[in-house]
């Protein structure tokens, strides 16, 4: 059962980084953004948001193991967000579209995950974290080759150098090891 939650969609802020499976950690602190498959085979997930409550509360919630109010609460923003859109603020859409993508690759519905990456994706083709986060939600449905190709066209997107190139080049690797069967 579900508890309700409060929204709060003024307080939207910029950067902040969501490590979606709770107990898990990241191997290199430059990790700050995108999805990053931990070799060892479990995957730590993170997600630059811009953190509103409910992104703040969507990141505790999956930290402390609760994925599927995670779902519930990332479906809720999104219709909130969406509501907003018809009266002309379109800003939170994107955050709001890739946090319930995060919250159901972790929640491990990765059919709906993938399909809601890819509206993602489809409405805002150059960013390169719903697609790094899409090839995550591959990577883990076993599906090698789709996010061998979303972590390239990430990479491809991602121009900056440093540590988000890192995290996804990490996540490319991975996967072209899988891939490779090594």
């Amino acid at each position: 059962m579900t508890r309700p939650i409060k929204i709060n969609l003024m307080s939207f802020s910029i950067a902040l980084t969501i490590l979606i499976f709770s107990g898990l950690s990241i191997s290199s602190a430059s990790a700050q953004t995108g999805s990053r498959i931990d070799s060892s085979a479990y995957p730590v997930l993170s997600l630059w948001l811009a953190p509103p409550g409910e992104i703040s509360e969507i990141r505790r919630l999956l930290q402390t193991g609760h994925a599927n109010d995670a779902v519930v609460l990332a479906r809720n923003f999104l219709e909130q967000v969406k509501y907003n859109i018809r009266r002309g603020d379109e800003t939170h859409l994107y955050f709001a579209m890739n946090a319930l993508c995060v919250a159901l690759t972790n929640a491990g519905e990765l059919d709906e995950a993938i399909s809601s990456c890819t509206r993602t994706i489809e409405l805002y083709p150059n960013h390169w974290q719903a697609v790094n986060n899409r090839g995550t939600a591959y990577l883990v449905a076993g599906r090698v080759g789709e996010a061998t190709a979303d972590y390239r066209t990430a990479l491809d997107l991602q121009t900056a150098k440093g540590s988000f190139a890192e995290v996804i080049q990490h996540n490319l690797d991975l996967s072209v090891s899988r891939l490779s069967g090594t």
